[in-house]
């Protein structure tokens, strides 16, 4: 990375008077994106990556934000992305992403800030485009909230369905029962599911891994016969749902926590976990691509500590005794 780093900015040191005279001219040309979106005037994410180089980056003496846009870029959003593709639901779902990925809260701040650098860079220097909304979420040195009573799971259900109606409180249920991510949830349909499996192709999974997780009981007595699982929230922008949840955790009294909607993805492998299952099972039924990502997710109650050290005290002992 740092040798890419270091030719970028050799490039731009070269390019930058060129380029400002343009600006100056108002003859500045912005290359079209490589894409099959339909936004074919918008630059691609490249193009707002070596303008920042070129004209803020270049300038520190810390290389951070080159190394986390680059990151944000080969790892989820793509180079030749068009910028006017990126939506808010997409930033959710590479916040998402990275949650998987065992990302703290400020790393995903600092990817977040790299991000909206790009796209204020190119408002201010070549001209106004639609950019999507990147807020940063609050930073502490709270644990990972996840449910761990089934009392707290109650309480949640109860207060979404008092709230937001039956079809908020089954998403939860849902998102709890499968550990899927909010995004697959809301693309998902009845056709999908094939005697109480729920099938995720490639497509539209966050990281390509296709999938089968088993729907309970109680899910499949309460889902829609046809069509989108969850048609209210279908093919929307998600800000509504966050502003719901907001309003859920103050009324649970949770709004001090770290509690969001992938907090119930955390809890669903977290209980698989606990009851036993194997990790390489777990990792299948979560779609992680690698093993230590599955690993992140567990978690040593007090009784398996206590039941680890009374084993070793049992073999110490029969041993002293020999």
């Amino acid at each position: 990375i740092r040798e890419a780093v270091m030719g970028t900015q050799q490039e731009a040191i070269a390019r930058e008077q060129e380029i400002r005279q343009a600006l100056i001219n108002g003859t500045y040309q912005t290359p079209k994106a490589t894409s099959n979106s339909n936004t074919t005037n918008s630059p691609t994410l490249k193009e707002l990556f070596d303008l920042t180089c070129r004209y803020e980056w270049r300038h520190r003496k810390c290389d951070s934000g080159i190394r986390r846009a680059k990151l944000i870029l080969e790892e989820f959003l793509g180079w030749d992305t068009p910028a006017e593709d990126v939506s808010s639901q997409t930033i959710q779902e590479m916040e998402e992403f990275y949650l998987d990925r065992g990302n703290s809260i400020a790393t995903i701040n600092r990817k977040k800030a790299a991000l909206s650098m790009m796209y204020n860079t190119y408002r201010k220097y070549v001209k106004d485009i639609k950019a999507p909304r990147i807020s940063m979420r609050a930073e502490n040195n709270r644990r990972q909230f996840w449910i761990q009573e089934k009392e707290d799971e109650d309480k949640l259900l109860k207060a979404g369905r008092r709230l937001f109606g039956e079809e908020y409180e089954l998403l939860l249920m849902f998102l709890i029962d499968t550990g899927c991510r909010l995004g697959e949830a809301l693309d998902s349909t009845r056709s999908m599911i094939y005697r109480n499996i729920l099938n995720i192709d490639g497509s539209r999974s966050k990281n390509s891994q296709t999938r089968s997780v088993p729907i309970s009981l109680r899910l499949m007595n309460r889902l829609p016969d046809s069509g989108y699982l969850f048609p209210s929230y279908a093919n929307r922008d998600t800000r509504h749902l966050y502003d719901k949840l907001d309003e859920l955790k103050v009324e649970l009294g949770w709004d001090n926590t770290d509690f969001v909607y992938h907090s119930l993805r955390h809890t669903c492998c977290s209980r698989l976990i606990d009851a036993g299952v194997d990790i390489s099972v777990v990792k299948q039924y979560m779609g992680h691509k690698t093993l230590e990502t599955t690993l992140r997710y567990t978690h040593l109650k007090t009784s398996q500590l206590e039941e680890a050290a009374a084993r070793v005290q049992a073999r110490y002992s029969s041993e002293k005794v020999a």
